[in-house]
């Protein structure tokens, strides 16, 4: 399954799950990390980069470009294919997206929001962090 564009999917998707999550834990209300500060973000927008170029390059994408301005950039610049850059930019345009969604549903139930009434928190963080670990070990034997 390893290809450049599900590279880009996935890697844009672990850089904005976790630049996301940092941003949100530190910034909303009721959260363990409330207040925690700009040196916590810094230092998790820098590992959530790094762990996203990490995802991208075992997943398939040797380049990890995961924004569309780095793609344009190179497209500008000529070191990347004009005709390869539509297709990268719907791919990290889709895991962006899809992290959002994923950050916004998980902080919607966590910190009180309307889902928190009809759905168990212990259970959807469970799921959500098994899911992760299950795909890293995946990944990480090249099975993914």
């Amino acid at each position: 399954m390893a290809s450049p564009l599900f590279g880009e999917f996935v890697g844009t998707f672990i850089l904005i799950l976790l630049g996301d999550g940092v941003v949100a834990g530190v910034l909303l209300k009721r959260s363990k990390g409330e207040n925690a500060g700009w040196l916590v973000v810094t230092a998790g927008w820098g590992l959530a980069v790094f762990a996203g170029i990490v995802t991208a390059q075992a997943s398939g994408s040797p380049d990890a470009h995961l924004n569309p301005a780095v793609t344009l950039g190179l497209v500008a610049g000529g070191r990347f294919a004009l005709n390869r850059a539509p297709a990268y930019i719907i791919a990290q345009l889709l895991g962006g997206a899809a992290a959002a969604l994923v950050v916004v549903t998980l902080l919607g139930v966590l910190v009180g929001g309307i889902l928190s009434e009809y759905v168990p928190t212990e259970w959807l963080q469970r799921i959500v962090a098994a899911a992760f670990i299950i795909i890293g070990v995946l990944m990480l034997l090249g099975k993914l």
